[in-house]
């Protein structure tokens, strides 16, 4: 019996995560699987309280915002950015340069041809159009 519970997380969290359960879904999902594996188990009420108490606890910090900012996204970002090479002034100006217009549309794969169709046509400069002729 305990190898059908310990066979049922996997498919469970599966299911969660397939339907982008909020957390207090996996809240209630964690406590209601260790609950049953405790009594399966066999663990005592105490040490099930206490497994219970602690994953509470973890999923606490993940349900408030500002716990999850300041204990996981915060270190993580830290992290990143020691491990991420600087930018160089190359990239900084290429990014600071202005915008991709149309081209930035197509790239995105949502091309609006209406704003490319009323864009006017380039003219030609009285050099450009003497040299042509």
């Amino acid at each position: 019996m305990i190898w059908l519970i310990l066979f049922s997380l996997p498919p469970l969290a599966g299911a969660l995560a397939y339907g982008r359960a909020p957390l207090f879904a996996w809240l209630g999902v964690g406590l209601a699987w260790i609950a049953g594996f405790a009594a399966v188990a066999g663990w005592s009420f105490w040490t099930a309280l206490i497994v219970m108490l602690a994953f509470a606890a973890v999923m606490g910090v993940f349900l408030s915002r500002a716990l999850r900012r300041d204990f996981v996204t915060a270190p993580i970002f830290k992290a990143f950015r020691r491990a991420l090479p600087s930018m160089s002034q190359t990239e900084r100006d290429a990014l600071e340069a202005g915008t991709v217009w149309w081209e930035g549309d197509l790239f995105a794969g949502d091309p609006d041809w209406k704003k490319l169709a009323a864009y006017p046509w380039p003219r030609l400069s009285d050099e450009e159009q003497a040299f042509l002729d």
